[in-house]
């Protein structure tokens, strides 16, 4: 609406047009405010699961170091069994021999 035509108006016309633009006004103050609590929301959760994902590759880096030290305490174990198997090998015929020697005399 020009400017020539808002005068040609009515005051009642101009009071009305008014309390339709205060109305639309608060309406969209509402929206607006609405669109701010919910992004507010999302930016929230959107924080949360960047916080959830980095604790999850963390937790995955804790998993793959006991994963890691695992395989290394199962190695170490498995080695001493055998050492402990090769000594106990070499060991036997040695006391055999002693416990023959033991016999004899």
């Amino acid at each position: 609406m020009t400017i020539k035509e808002l005068r040609r108006l009515r005051r009642n016309d101009l009071l009305e047009m008014l309390l339709s633009l205060s109305k639309e006004n608060e309406q969209l103050r509402q929206q607006l405010q609405e669109a701010q609590q919910q992004l507010a929301y999302r930016e929230i959760v959107l924080n949360d699961s960047e916080s959830l994902a980095e604790a999850c590759l963390r937790l995955n880096g804790v998993v793959e170091a006991l994963q890691a030290a695992r395989l290394q305490y199962n190695r170490n174990v498995a080695d001493q069994i055998i050492r402990t198997t090769k000594a106990a090998s070499t060991e036997v015929p040695a006391l055999q021999e002693q416990d023959m020697t033991n016999e004899k005399e």
